[in-house]
């Protein structure tokens, strides 16, 4: 009852648990996993013996961290169905503000569809570029606009696979759940040995040419917050990278 976000769990007239406002409960499941006799049903599901599994020790979760990096060069082939199913899975469990689960994903598991959508794009950003607007609002990525120009998928990578997210624009924390739910798919995909890049010129790409967002055929008012490439990294690093440090300073509100 404690644990009850929304302190809907309250003691009946004989000190049993109940929820006399069910309207207040927001699914998050916490009932459900906190009991330790597993008494408690959640939509259909029963602890049935489950129990929370081992986590990986600290040491080891620093090595996933520390090694993790940005893979842009993938094999052509898509990643085994096992691994996929369970990168799906995995995206189930993203934590979201007030427990909003009405995230959309959309992968690209088929890398024919994939090589659709970079013909598209590639199409319409040799054309962009020719009007010469992107060198005058980005003089520094010149270097880049050339490289499209030659045919290089500067913004694809050539990975087979992408995930998309889309969030409704009055979700409680919309852009922030979509990046959280990827940074969850990230994670677990490098502990999968995949690759894995953020990719926010994709994220432009759907917003700002309607044909590609018209096949999404997404709700009224959602929107494209977030896009991860992944696939069978075609490289392998061979340690961390040595970053300079951050400034973290502590908090002296009494100061």
């Amino acid at each position: 009852m404690r644990d009850c976000l929304g302190g809907t769990i309250v003691r009946d007239e004989a000190g049993f648990p109940t929820i006399p406002e069910p309207e207040f409960c927001i699914d998050c499941g916490h009932c459900y996993a906190i009991c330790p006799q597993g008494a408690v049903n959640f939509h259909g599901h029963s602890a049935d013996g489950t129990s929370n599994r081992p986590l990986p020790p600290p040491e080891q979760m620093e090595a996933l961290l520390k090694q993790r990096r940005s893979c842009r060069f993938y094999k052509p082939d898509p990643i085994a169905p096992e691994k996929m199913e369970k990168l799906k899975e995995i995206l189930h469990y993203s934590p979201t503000g007030c427990n909003d689960h009405r995230l959309i994903f959309f992968i690209a598991e088929d890398p024919a569809e994939m090589e659709a959508v970079r013909s598209l794009v590639s199409k319409r950003l040799k054309t962009f570029i020719k009007t010469g607007i992107p060198g005058l609002i980005l003089p520094a990525s010149k270097r880049y606009f050339s490289l499209i120009d030659e045919g290089y998928d500067v913004i694809f990578r050539g990975a087979p696979h992408f995930v998309l997210v889309s969030t409704p624009s009055f979700a409680p924390c919309a852009g922030w759940d979509a990046k959280i739910a990827l940074s969850y798919f990230d994670t677990y995909a490098q502990s999968l040995g995949l690759g894995t890049c953020w990719c926010g010129f994709g994220v432009w790409a759907y917003r700002l040419i309607p044909s590609l967002r018209r096949k999404l055929k997404l709700p009224f008012f959602y929107k494209v917050d977030a896009m991860m490439l992944f696939g069978e990294p075609a490289i392998q690093y061979a340690r961390p990278t040595a970053p300079e440090p951050m400034r973290i300073d502590p908090i002296r509100f009494k100061a």
